[in-house]
């Protein structure tokens, strides 16, 4: 699993652990050193929203799974629908996390 992030890389690690990558250095290169089979990302982080990190990943030919992050939505599937409109060729899944 690679964790996308507006801050720089946390930790590095193989395709056995979970690693950080930030956004910036986010490439084709990059996720084959990292073996990037899962993406996770929050829906709004800082600067960074999970559409760039979609939009990025799509130009770079990624076609694994991303996982975005959010807090409780009153429409989640709307929220969803347009993410994955922006993802083809990747499937685009939403996690509502609690934030207490």
């Amino acid at each position: 699993m690679l964790y996308i992030s507006v801050s720089a890389v946390a930790e590095q690690g193989d395709a056995s652990s979970n690693s950080s990558l930030c956004y910036d250095d986010l490439s084709a290169e990059a996720l084959r050193k990292f073996g990037a089979i899962t993406v996770v990302c929050h829906l709004i982080s800082g600067p960074l929203d999970a559409s760039m990190v979609l939009r990025r990943l799509v130009e770079i030919g990624y076609r694994g799974q991303c996982i975005v992050l959010s807090p409780r939505l009153p429409r989640r599937e709307i929220v969803l629908r347009e993410l994955q409109s922006e993802a083809a060729g990747i499937s685009v899944d939403l996690i509502e996390i609690d934030q207490n």
